[in-house]
């Protein structure tokens, strides 16, 4: 019996122990396509024009899309780079280095440690 008790621990042991990488990118809330619905600075906030769009999408195998105000697109391969930063290597080498935080559905991107001035994207 106490055979069997250890076996069982075991199993869900090694169940529980599951690659917690693998649950974290399935249940990543940055998945999927943003757009840019305003810009803050300091303590003003402007309004994106919605043809002058900045729209970011990141995929769960690492890879994003990215579409300037000019509607070039950019393909990257994303991953995180430490506490509340993205790394986005682009195609043609260069890479951004950007500050993410949450505000309710809102995702705020910013080049800034600090969040003086930063995008707030919305899913699209």
């Amino acid at each position: 019996m106490r055979k069997l008790y250890s076996i069982l621990v075991l199993a869900v042991l090694m169940l529980s122990l599951n690659s917690c990488d693998e649950r974290h990118r399935y249940h990543d809330p940055i998945l999927g396509s943003w757009e840019a619905v305003s810009y803050v600075e300091g303590n003003y906030e402007y309004n994106i024009n919605p043809q002058a769009y900045h729209r970011y999408s990141f995929y769960e195998d690492g890879t994003g899309i990215y579409f300037d105000d000019r509607g070039y697109r950019y393909d990257f391969i994303w991953d995180y780079g430490g506490s509340y930063q993205l790394r986005l290597r682009y195609h043609d080498g260069s890479v951004d280095w950007l500050y993410y935080d949450f505000d309710g559905r809102y995702l705020l991107l910013s080049t800034d440690y600090d969040f003086f001035s930063y995008y707030v994207y919305d899913w699209y």
